[in-house]
């Protein structure tokens, strides 16, 4: 899993495949660059033991706060 910091002390841990909310892929991004209205601070990969992961709705939209969510888009389409 890749682990992305950013300069406002949130964090996303997400698979490197995982597309960012402009579509570039986790991985491609790199310290220095902005990423959802902050600067990227440091990424690195962590083990994860996990058999499987899953696309987490921000808090906002399940009614919360969403001041502390990292957005990526959603790796779910509809079927056509």
């Amino acid at each position: 899993m890749l682990r992305l910091a950013l300069t406002d002390g949130r964090v996303l841990v997400a698979a490197g495949a995982h597309p960012a909310a402009d579509g570039t892929y986790l991985r491609q991004l790199h310290p220095g660059q902005r990423h959802d209205g902050a600067t990227i601070v440091a990424i690195g990969w962590t083990p994860s033991m996990a058999p499987s992961t899953f696309d987490i709705l921000p808090p906002a939209w399940a009614g919360g706060d969403a001041a502390t969510a990292v957005y990526a888009r959603g790796s779910v389409s509809a079927a056509a």
